[in-house]
């Protein structure tokens, strides 16, 4: 990973969540986008 990648995923990602995937309810809009299938008018709803 380059420095460049990590400044722009640093605030998206965690290790210390211990669950795995993404939980809904707390990711931003950002990472809800970056997942397969994902539409911007569902994520927004």
């Amino acid at each position: 990973m380059t420095p460049a990648i990590y400044s722009r995923i640093v605030g998206s990602v965690t290790v210390h969540s211990r669950q795995a995937g993404v939980n809904p309810l707390t990711a931003s809009r950002e990472v809800l986008l970056a997942l397969p299938n994902a539409d911007a008018s569902v994520v927004d709803a």
